[in-house]
């Protein structure tokens, strides 16, 4: 980080034929990351939210993957 100006940057995933794509913002001030912001965005570009993976029903397994899914897209910010 040492040679790290000042500013915002954005990179881009490229995109997944079943499970879209995502873009990590990232805030740098003085030589620090200052705030860091990841998006994950279904195949539509909607964020993935609360009710992602919801279209086939929410007792799927497949609701319950995508749901891990947003909840790791938090965690991955902090």
């Amino acid at each position: 980080m040492s040679n790290a100006k000042d500013g915002v940057y954005i990179v881009e995933s490229s995109r997944d034929e079943k499970l879209g794509n995502s873009t990590l913002t990232l805030t740098i001030k003085d030589k620090k990351i200052t705030a860091a912001e990841f998006t994950g965005y279904d195949l539509f570009g909607n964020v993935k939210r609360e009710n992602y993976g919801s279209l086939t029903g929410k007792d799927y397994a497949d609701y319950k993957k995508a749901q891990i899914a947003v909840n790791a897209i938090k965690e991955v910010s902090k």
